[in-house]
This record gives C-alpha cells, sequence and structure tokens, in this order.
C-alpha cells in the first residue's frame, strides 16, 4: 500500500494507517538479510520519517501526547543514526570521485574516502554490537505499530489535517528564508527536513486533486535532491576538516564550497516558487480542492 490517504471523512484514521504500514514495512526490511546492513538501515530510517511526518501532520488535533510518540520515533532513528551516517559518509565520497575532478582533487578526496571506509569499517566490525543495535530497533519498530492504532485525533474531515498541513508548510517557508538569509550549512540542513515534511504532506493528499499535486510534489523531491547534495558537501567538508586537511586537500574544499554554493542557487530558485503564498492562503486552497466533488 502506497504512502498516501483517501479523501474520506476520518481523514486522520487513514494518516495513521499510512504511518502503520510504513512501520510494518521497517519490520520486514531490518530482517531482509537481501539488503544488506546498509541498505537495511537507511531504508527503515527513510521509514521512520514518513512515521515522524504524519505525526506532525496530526500534531495539532491529536489527543495522544505528541512529545511521547515523537520522541519514541526520533530515539529509534537516532540509534540507527551511526551506522546510516558512516556509510552515507562513503557513498557520498564514492559519488563525488564520478564528477571529473582534477588529479590534485581526486588524490585529496581519495585520502577522504580512506579514512571514511575505516570509519564505517569502524563501526560495523563488531558483529554482536550491530546484532544487539537492530534487534533493539525490532523491538522498538514492533511497538511503534501498537503505540499508532492508540493515535486518536479531533474533528473530522480537513479540520483533522488542516492545522498541521498549514503549520508544517510555515516552518517549511520560514527555514527556507532563514538559509537563504544565513547561508549557514545548519540553515540549509534545517530548511531540507522542513521541506521534506511538507513533500511527504503533498505526497500523503496527492488524491485532492492528482495532477497538480503530484507536479508539486516532483518540484518539491528536486528541491530535496538539491539540499540533500548541498548537505553531503558540507558533510565531507566537516570529514576533512576533523581527520586535517593537507595543501591538497584545501584545494578540494574550495572546489567543494563552490558546488555548495552553486546548489544552494538552485535550490533558491525553487523555493520562491514553492513557498510564494502565505500559510493561510495554502490551507485554504487546499480546502477548497478537498471540498470539491470528485474529477470523475
Amino acid at each position: 500500500m502506497s504512502y498516501r490517504v483517501a479523501i474520506v471523512d476520518g481523514v486522520g484514521r487513514e494518516v495513521g494507517r499510512a504511518a502503520r504500514e510504513q512501520v510494518r514495512k521497517a519490520l520486514g526490511e531490518i530482517s531482509s538479510e537481501k539488503l544488506g546492513l546498509g541498505g537495511r538501515v537507511h531504508q527503515v530510517r527513510k521509514r521512520l520519517k514518513k512515521v515522524r511526518s504524519a505525526l506532525r501532520l496530526l500534531r495539532p488535533r491529536l489527543r495522544t501526547s505528541y512529545a511521547a510518540e515523537n520522541a519514541h520515533f526520533r530515539d529509534l532513528g537516532r540509534l540507527l543514526a551511526p551506522l546510516r551516517e558512516a556509510d552515507a559518509a562513503v557513498e557520498t565520497l564514492g559519488r563525488l570521485a564520478q564528477t571529473g575532478l582534477g588529479k590534485d582533487d581526486g588524490r585529496a578526496l581519495g585520502r577522504l574516502l580512506e579514512a571514511a571506509v575505516r570509519r564505517r569499517d569502524e563501526l560495523t566490525s563488531d558483529d554482536a554490537r550491530v546484532r544487539a543495535t537492530l534487534e533493539e530497533a525490532r523491538l522498538r519498530l514492533a511497538d511503534g505499530v501498537r503505540r499508532i492504532a492508540a493515535w486518536e485525533v479531533d474533528g473530522d474531515g480537513f479540520d483533522e489535517i488542516g492545522a498541521g498541513l498549514a503549520k508544517t508548510y510555515r516552518q517549511a517557508r520560514s527555514a527556507g528564508r532563514a538559509a537563504a538569509s544565513r547561508q549557514t550549512a545548519e540553515a540549509f540542513h534545517e530548511f531540507r527536513k522542513r521541506g521534506k515534511d511538507h513533500w511527504r504532506h503533498v505526497g500523503l493528499l496527492r488524491d485532492v486533486w492528482p495532477t497538480p499535486m503530484k507536479a508539486r510534489a516532483h518540484e518539491l523531491h528536486a528541491l530535496g535532491d538539491l539540499l540533500g547534495d548541498d548537505h553531503d558537501l558540507s558533510d565531507v567538508v566537516d570529514l576533512a576538516e576533523r581527520i586535517g586537511v593537507s595543501e591538497g586537500q584545501a584545494d578540494l574544499l574550495e572546489e567543494l564550497r563552490l558546488r555548495s554554493a552553486n546548489l544552494r542557487e538552485r535550490a533558491d530558485s525553487l523555493r520562491i516558487r514553492l513557498f510564494a503564498e502565505k500559510p493561510k492562503r495554502f490551507r485554504q486552497r487546499c480546502q477548497t480542492l478537498w471540498n470539491a466533488p470528485p474529477l470523475s
């Protein structure tokens, strides 16, 4: 079943159903030998992000404690984070090596890749600890299915999600403006996270008007890719600064910062278009679409 909801009264239950389905899929993936360790961790963390986005959509009308539910899934993601981050650094450096860097930059990148591989191998070499981490995650996922089943939402129809939809849109819009103003890695990372929430909500609600909503989701995904690439570059810069920057690495870092500036400029062009509406107007438009008669 896809990550989407039907346009019905009781949509809060539909959102809970979609979140519960993500946790069930994560339970299957965390034990899948076909995916490998890196694939399992990556897939489960993506599922958890969808669950937390669903929770944020319901937050203003949720009777259950948002803080407790969010903490459960947040801490589960953090449990797996070190395994994913070490693997992601190797993946990022591997991709960069295929982008036509100069000879000196390529050698510097190779040294960083060697350091990243060592760090990943150190984290994953203790089989007993890795198995214990995965088992703890599996138990928390199983508990997550039970927790989501107990979610209760006030309101009816669009009222169950309207406030949450407007709030996350407002947060993404504000984070985007802050990133454009501050031009820091932290600000762009925050924009990426809040933009991803909005992207997932648009995907959940795409049946209100499929073609335009899919188009919006497509552009939001493109924005997320740009910001994700920028975040990866920032992580590489941080890694280089931690292990010591040689002369060759200094030249590489300058190249990476130039690429980052280009990514941020392209992301800002999308931001202006995607978040032109004020939050109140965005909510009103979505509510109008929700209440409109079916197209077919």
